[in-house]
């Protein structure tokens, strides 16, 4: 096995303050990061309700896949090696909703609904 080359701290720094844009990224207005949370809450209210199974539910889904704004049917679970058959599978069927994970996301349209009118 070749020996591991390890670079010192300062050579990294060096290679950093050389590879980083002289200038910095344009600033984004207010405006901008208004439209921005618009928008997500407007994405949220239409694809993240549960429209799933027979009976739809006022809840929303704890995820949405980024490339079809649906919820993903099965999911990565890091957890393997447990007790129990579930952990025996790395994908496994999603639980969709859960409220105890959308209490931000309540605080945030509350929020937008206050801001927007």
């Amino acid at each position: 096995m070749p020996p591991l080359r390890i670079l010192p701290a300062a050579s990294i720094g060096l290679l950093i303050s050389f590879s980083l844009p002289e200038s910095a990224p344009a600033a984004v207005s207010d405006q901008d990061r208004m439209e921005a949370l618009v928008r997500y809450a407007e994405s949220m209210l239409k694809h993240g309700r549960d429209i799933y199974g027979e009976e739809h539910t006022p809840l929303f889904v704890d995820a949405l896949e980024v490339s079809t704004l649906k919820a993903p049917e099965m999911m990565y679970i890091h957890r393997l090696g447990g007790p129990g058959p579930r952990s025996k599978q790395p994908f496994q069927p999603v639980i969709s909703s859960n409220l105890a994970y959308q209490g931000n996301l309540m605080r945030f349209l509350v929020g937008m609904s206050n801001l927007t009118g």
